[in-house]
């Protein structure tokens, strides 16, 4: 699996039935009104509070922006306010270097070029010997899984604090998705229980 080193085996990873199940519990969990309207006003904010005072300053300084970085680091902090409920900051006007963005840029680079490869037995072997890129891509890796942990970590500190925004603490996409699969599978046990 060539984007499994970072993927796994989510919905963007995996074929036929396996996919058919995961896409049928994202789009019950990312169809929903609560979903749906969390992740607008999400975005919402970010555009006002953050993309706009960066263009209007850059701009009333005469400086020149790289619209790509813009937007990345823009998707950036909104997936991670969406998924975690935490604010990386990476739109601020300073434009701060991340260590997540930078490790998940370099993982998504090196896993192209696995894609491009002539043949799957050179990038597997050499993440056999652990050489070249597939020894930069297992890095980049180890620090996002351990920055990812850092994030959920900071989001539980943050969800039980009583300073943490109460929309945030009690809609963030992990806690919401989380509600929803739990509701399903209650659902389904009883529906069991009773056919049986």
């Amino acid at each position: 699996m060539i984007l499994g080193d970072l993927l796994g085996r989510g919905i963007f990873n995996v074929d036929e039935d396996t996919w058919k199940f995961q896409r049928k519990l994202a789009s019950l969990e990312l169809g929903s009104i609560l979903i749906r309207s969390f992740a607008f006003e999400i975005v919402t904010t970010e555009i006002k509070r953050r993309l706009v005072p960066l263009l209007s300053w850059t701009a009333g300084k005469g400086r020149v922006l790289d619209l790509q970085d813009v937007f990345r680091r823009f998707t950036f902090d909104n997936i991670c306010r969406f998924s975690f409920g935490l604010d990386p900051g990476c739109l601020e006007l300073s434009l701060p270097i991340s260590e997540f963005a930078m490790a998940f840029d370099l993982a998504s680079r090196l896993l192209a070029q696995r894609a491009l490869s002539l043949s799957p037995l050179i990038w597997k072997i050499k993440r056999l010997l652990n050489l070249g890129s597939e020894k930069k891509l297992k890095k980049a890796i180890q620090l996002i899984n351990v920055l990812t942990k850092e994030v959920i970590r900071q989001g539980r500190i943050q969800s039980t604090s009583s300073r943490c925004d109460n929309y945030d603490r009690r809609y963030s996409y992990t806690r919401a998705s989380v509600s929803v699969r739990r509701a399903r599978e209650r659902r389904e046990r009883r529906r069991g229980r009773t056919r049986g």
